[in-house]
């Protein structure tokens, strides 16, 4: 799962920079996506929901769920700004707090120093 999640990382920094900086149309790209992430948030459910019943554990299986219903929505509706939104704002959030933890002690590091 963890070389899937940098898999992802990687193409969806590549896919938010373009349309931030060039405007483009991501949907092409973004549909590509899709079996990389309904593969991602299976195997997230599937490992969250073998490990001991919580409520933050619950709350990522519910989370993790939302950004795939909200992905198809986007590519179903071919709404690039909800596209958009669930690929940066919520899946590259949701494996950069799972997957990349150092990035996340910088970000706090910084926040002290400030």
């Amino acid at each position: 799962m963890e070389a899937l999640a940098q898999e992802l990382i990687k193409k969806l920094g590549g896919i938010c920079t373009t349309y931030y900086y060039k405007k483009t149309n991501i949907m092409e790209e973004a549909e590509k996506l899709s079996g990389d992430i309904r593969q991602f948030v299976e195997l997230l459910i599937q490992t969250l929901s073998e490990q001991e019943d919580s409520e933050e554990s619950a709350a990522l299986q519910n989370y993790a769920v939302q950004i795939w219903n909200d992905y198809v929505e986007a590519v179903n509706n071919k709404d690039i700004v909800l596209m958009v939104d669930t690929l940066d704002f919520g899946l590259w959030d949701l494996l950069e707090d799972l997957f990349r933890p150092d990035k996340n002690e910088e970000e706090d590091r910084e926040k002290e120093n400030e």
